[in-house]
Order: C-alpha cells, then sequence, then structure tokens
C-alpha cells in the first residue's frame, strides 16, 4: 500500500515550494562541484588505477574468465559489483568508472545541503558555504577519480546520515525502508561499513523503544538486516591486521594458545620498543612475523588448544553417564595455515591482549589518529605515482591485466612496456596542475590553526589537533544535547561512528585514508557548531527578550514522503 502511494506521495514532495527553496540554495555548490569535477575529466579522462584495485576486479575477472561469482577476501561486495556494470558500456571501464564516480559525487553534495537543511536552524545562512565547501573537498574529488572503494563508502556514509534523519523526523514504513537501504548499502561499501550500521540499529530502539510491543517487528528486522550483512561481508584479514595492531600488548603466555609465547615474544618485544619510540606505519610488516610465529607454532603443535568449544566425549558400552576422553582428545585439531583459522586466532590474541591492557587503547587509538591527522587522506597527482607506480599496478595481476586490459583501457595491457606506453600517453600531468594547487590551498587551510606538538618520545613529537577537527568534534558533542528533532539521529549517529572511528584507528595502519570517511563530517558538524552559537547568541540578545518573538524557531518542514 505504501509502495503504492509513493509515485504520488513523491509529486506533493516536489511540488512544494520549500522544497524549491532548498533546491535552489544547493544550486551554488552543485555548480561549483560539476565544473571542477568536469575540468578533472576533461584534464584527466582516465582514473588512476591503484595497487589495490586489481581487488575490486578479481570478480569480473572470474565472471568473465571462469564464469564464477568470486568477491576476493579483503573487499566486500558493493563496489566489485558496480565496477561490474562498467564493463557494459563500450568505453574503457576506467573512464566510465570516475565519470560515474564524480555524478554520485554530485549527488553527495545534495545530501549534504538535505543534511543542512535537516539539522540548522539558520541553514539559510550556511547551506551555500557548506555545499560549495563540500563540492570542492580536493580527497573527494581524488577517490571519486580513483577505481578503490573510498568514494562510493563516504557517499553510503552520508546517505546513512540523511536516512537516519529523514526517520527520525517522519517515523513511517517509507522511511523506515529508507533507513534499512542505506545500512545495508555502508556495510556492503567497505569491511568497517559494518560498524555504522550500528547507527539504525540504535536509532530503532531510541524512537521505538516506548512503542517496542507494536513495533517489534522493525526492531527485530533492523537487527535481523545488521547481522545478515556482517555475516555475508567477513574479511579475511580483520583478525590479522587488529593482532598485528596490538601484538605489543601480548601477554607473556597467551591463554588462548598455550605455549605460543615463546614464538610471539620476540615479534611483541620488537614492536613494542618501536611503537614506544614513535606512532609508526607497521601494521602490515608486522603482520608477517606473526603469521611465520602462528605457521612454527602450528607446526610443533598440530593439535594446540586454542580455546575452541570442542571436546569429545565418549559413552561406555551399556554406561548411561559419558566420560571424557584422553587428554589428547580433548585438544581440537587447529590447522593455523588457513586463512580463516588464522583471522580467528588473531582476533582471540588481539581479544586477550586487549583485555590485558584495557586502560591503554584508548589513549593508542587516539595517538595513531594523531599520527597522520595533517596528511591528506587523498592524494596529490605526482609523476611516480600516475606514471611508474600506476604502470606497474596495471600488469600487477597478469591474469586480470591481460583479461580484461582491452576493456578496461582501450588498448591491450600485456606486458610491462604496453603499460608504461599507455600511462605515458594518457596521464598528462600539467593538465591537473590546477588540482594539486587546490589540494594545497586546502591543506594549509585545514593545518594552519592547531594545538601545539607534543612530545611522544625523545625522538618524535606527536602533531596537535588542529582547529578545523575540533570544531568538527566539538559540533558533534553539541548535537547529543542540542534540543531539536535532530537529537534522536545524533544520539544514534555520534557515539556510533565515534566507536567505529575507535576500532579502525585500534585496527588499521597509520594511513590518512582510513579517516577519509569522515570528511564531509568535519564541515557539517563544524557548521553545526557555528550554527548554534547564532542560535544561543540570538535567543540571549536584549532585542528578542524584549519583543518576546522567537527569532531561533526552525522554519516549517517540507512534507514527508
Amino acid at each position: 500500500m505504501a509502495a503504492r502511494r509513493l509515485p504520488q506521495r513523491l509529486r506533493v514532495f516536489l511540488a512544494d515550494g520549500r522544497v524549491h527553496e532548498f533546491l535552489w540554495y544547493c544550486v551554488p555548490g552543485i555548480a561549483v562541484g560539476f565544473v571542477l569535477r568536469a575540468a578533472f575529466m576533461a584534464s584527466m579522462p582516465f582514473g588512476y588505477y591503484h595497487p589495490d584495485t586489481h581487488d575490486f576486479l578479481t570478480t569480473v575477472y572470474s565472471l568473465v574468465i571462469r564464469h564464477h561469482w568470486t568477491i576476493h577476501g579483503k573487499t566486500t561486495f558493493l563496489t566489485p559489483v558496480l565496477y561490474l556494470l562498467a564493463f557494459f558500456p563500450k568505453a574503457p571501464a576506467l573512464i566510465v568508472i570516475p565519470l560515474a564516480q564524480h555524478l554520485r559525487g554530485l549527488l553527495m553534495v545534495l545530501f549534504v545541503g538535505a543534511l543542512a537543511r535537516l539539522w540548522f536552524i539558520r541553514w539559510r545562512w550556511w547551506i551555500v558555504p557548506l555545499t560549495v565547501l563540500a563540492a570542492m573537498q580536493p580527497a573527494v574529488l581524488f577517490w571519486e577519480h580513483t577505481l578503490m572503494s573510498e568514494s562510493g563508502f563516504v557517499f553510503c556514509a552520508v546517505m546513512l546520515a540523511l536516512a537516519g534523519s529523514v526517520f527520525a523526523r517522519w517515523p513511517a514504513r517509507l522511511t523506515y525502508g529508507f533507513l534499512l537501504g542505506a545500512m545495508v548499502c555502508v556495510a556492503a561499501a567497505r569491511p568497517e561499513g559494518n560498524l555504522w550500521q550500528g547507527t539504525g540499529v540504535l536509532l530503532v530502539l531510541i524512537v521505538y523503544g516506548r512503542q517496542w510491543r507494536r513495533e517489534w517487528r522493525k526492531i527485530l528486522g533492523t537487527g535481523l538486516v545488521a547481522l545478515g550483512m556482517l555475516s555475508i561481508t567477513k574479511t579475511s584479514h580483520s583478525g590479522l591486521l587488529l593482532y598485528s595492531s596490538m601484538v605489543q600488548f601480548t601477554p607473556d603466555e597467551p591463554k588462548v594458545a598455550p605455549g605460543f609465547g615463546p614464538y610471539i615474544l620476540p615479534t611483541r618485544d620488537l614492536y613494542r620498543a618501536k611503537r614506544a619510540e614513535r606512532v609508526a606505519d607497521d601494521v602490515v610488516k608486522a603482520s608477517r612475523p606473526i603469521q611465520a610465529a602462528l605457521a612454527a607454532y602450528a607446526t610443533d603443535h598440530p593439535r594446540a588448544k586454542l580455546g575452541l568449544p570442542f571436546t569429545r566425549k565418549q559413552k561406555k558400552a551399556g554406561a548411561d553417564e559419558a566420560v571424557s576422553g584422553t587428554e589428547d582428545d580433548e585438544l581440537p585439531g587447529v590447522d593455523l595455515r588457513h586463512g580463516n583459522n588464522l583471522s580467528d586466532v588473531c582476533r582471540r590474541l588481539a581479544i586477550e591482549a586487549a583485555r590485558q591492557h584495557p586502560f591503554e587503547l584508548p589513549g593508542y587509538a587516539w595517538r595513531k589518529f594523531l599520527a597522520r591527522l595533517r596528511d591528506d587522506p587523498g592524494g596529490r597527482i605526482e609523476d611516480y605515482t600516475f606514471h611508474h607506480k600506476q604502470a606497474v599496478s596495471l600488469i600487477g595481476n597478469a591474469n586480470i591485466s591481460q583479461a580484461l586490459g582491452r576493456a578496461l583501457s582501450g588498448s591491450p595491457l600485456d606486458t610491462p612496456e604496453q603499460a608504461q606506453a599507455f600511462v605515458d600517453g594518457h596521464y598528462d600531468l600539467m593538465r591537473v596542475r590546477w588540482f594539486n594547487d587546490l589540494e594545497a590551498g586546502w591543506q594549509s587551510a585545514v593545518n594552519h590553526l592547531h594545538l601545539p606538538d607534543r612530545a611522544y618520545s625523545a625522538v618524535y613529537n606527536l602533531p596537535g589537533l588542529t582547529v578545523f577537527h575540533l570544531l568538527g568534534m566539538l559540533g558533534a558533542a553539541v548535537a547529543l544535547g542540542r534540543p531539536g528533532r535532530s537529537r534522536r539521529f545524533h544520539r544514534a549517529f555520534v557515539p556510533t561512528v565515534a566507536a567505529a572511528g575507535f576500532i579502525v584507528m585500534l585496527t588499521a595502519a597509520v594511513i590518512p585514508r582510513h579517516r577519509f570517511v569522515w570528511e564531509p563530517f568535519w564541515l557539517l558538524y563544524g557548521f553545526f557548531l557555528l550554527d548554534s552559537v547564532v542560535v544561543v547568541l540570538s535567543w540571549l540578545s536584549p532585542r528578542r527578550r524584549s519583543s518576546g518573538n522567537d527569532a531561533s524557531a526552525p522554519a516549517a518542514e517540507p512534507a514527508a514522503l
């Protein structure tokens, strides 16, 4: 019934004069975004083939060559599916993909404007500068032009915020369906997107908590969607990355792997010393000796007890009571050389290490966040990256480059010489100098004001928090308590995103792009803080108190779908 009414409701919504006003206020931001993206495509029509792009093309290769559906173990399914669709047009996928991602970026600018309309009281003051800045963020432009999942993830995160904000104001079947769809998309975009699903689960509990007897189906359905996406988007290396990041907290004798201490202690002590000296980007490097230690341990202890709930029971003939088997029978046989077991054991080791040092984890994650805070979460267009490195990346997986090279680039990519010739002929970096100037100006403005650096060790200083990020954090904190119809959403969204950020910083390598997904939200919550300050000053003004008018009253809302 709700679906049948959708076209009529959509017509009513689009005919609303308040919607027209909102769209007109978004025109400057959309125009700036269109000009920048059109200039990018005109200056460099072919997208950037990142060293990790092969992971997302594994699905295309598997279907075309092997006629078999496969998702790479390090990725989730949304980006591979979208990239598969990009091979259907009779145009190089290296052109189709960045073009589609840039168009999606324009839609994201409109979403940012919609969030300003829903969150802010003085939204007319802020929506133009906010959408213009969101449209020209260099990191967003860079990742939209790159064949990676980053731009899709940030789009889905903003869409989740919009869906949650709409649902918090107008709980109904359609808005609830929009929220579930956004949860599915954000979880399918990147592995850490599963953490962002907590926004939907918590928001539904907040909205329907007092009506749980009547709305229990929606509460249960939200939980089932979150669990279902979690089960189908697991990756094969998350446990290893988590333990590699926390190996320095390993106890002398891990209980989940008895006898593992002598194998891991040299690695633990090495990285404990290195990470006490500086916040280093060494998670991937640490994973190699950890895998070697686990392989050696598995060889020497093929039936090591790893805390798994597995015990064989035997019954004597004619007896009613079960008796335990031998000590050897009680030990589960687990081969750590298999990927799933390796990730699971690493996750157990990391959890045990975290329990040993619970109060050190927040500070450790915060220091990792600060370490590269002043680095661009996107990137510059440089000769080495876009010429030498990209030529190597294009043939990094010979099977994929030979099978998909012509559909990908319009020319064969069978040899290093062909890849280098393609890159040299289609990536003229002089034509995109304007982008590097934009990126340099943006980074200079963001990093200009910051808190003092502080000594981390005798040889290393930890960068201070920039005012840009500080304003975003303060705005998010204010949103938790500021009265209004969006407060329910912020009380679900802010804690969830903070928890997701903590887990990502704790797990991931110290790479700036791991915080890229928060870029639009620094702007949004920074402007939210400004809006809150203006509203408070307006409320305290003598003119308002003498007139008795509520100058800060929100404007009328457009009709909800």
